[in-house]
């Protein structure tokens, strides 16, 4: 699954950070949740690393994990073209396939795309414990299921094997604990 980042003649040859920043810019001020936009809760997860001591792959990884959700407002409005899969009448729920595809097009480093990627498992192994997955949303149940629901016994130990899963698991506690209204948090820089 490759995709091709198509942005204005103007945006091209900008560099990754113009490209986030541009994103966050025209569709960031959307609505998360109910309480917050994706804006403010990827500036609340990423200040959360950042204050429990993690290196910038996981702050960044924090700052841009829900960027496919942004990267598929843009398509809708034409503004990335996905060469290889229409995403236009597709729902929000493979969000994070989008966004690391995107993130890779544009030269992130690997670390990061790791960390989102992991997070996906992580969700899927937290989900096990009834007290994490009945504080889950309705909106991250649906995706859970889609995403495979809980993992079985076998898929836990594999999970557990990966020498990351522990920065997996932070980074989906940073994402999942970040709903504040009015929190103050560093800018978008």
């Amino acid at each position: 699954m490759s995709c091709v980042s198509r942005l204005p003649d103007q945006l091209k040859k900008l560099d990754i950070k113009i490209n986030i920043c541009r994103l966050f810019h025209l569709y960031g001020k959307n609505k998360y949740d109910s309480h917050i936009s994706y804006l403010e809760h990827a500036l609340q997860s990423a200040s959360d690393a950042e204050l429990n001591g993690y290196e910038p792959p996981m702050i960044i990884a924090a700052l841009v994990h829900n960027i496919g959700h942004l990267v598929i407002e843009a398509e809708k409005d034409s503004c990335i073209i996905f060469e290889d899969m229409s995403i236009k009448n597709k729902k929000n729920h493979d969000y994070e396939n989008y966004g690391v595809e995107y993130l890779k097009d544009l030269g992130f480093n690997s670390r990061v795309l790791d960390l989102i990627l992991g997070s996906i498992d992580s969700r899927r192994y937290l989900s096990r414990d009834d007290g994490y997955y009945k504080n889950l949303s309705d909106q991250e149940k649906n995706i859970l299921q889609i995403q495979g629901g809980p993992m079985n016994d076998q898929e836990k130990n594999i999970y557990l094997e990966n020498k990351d899963y522990s920065l997996y698991i932070a980074l989906r506690f940073f994402v999942s604990s970040t709903h504040m209204v009015g929190r103050n948090t560093k800018e978008l820089e």
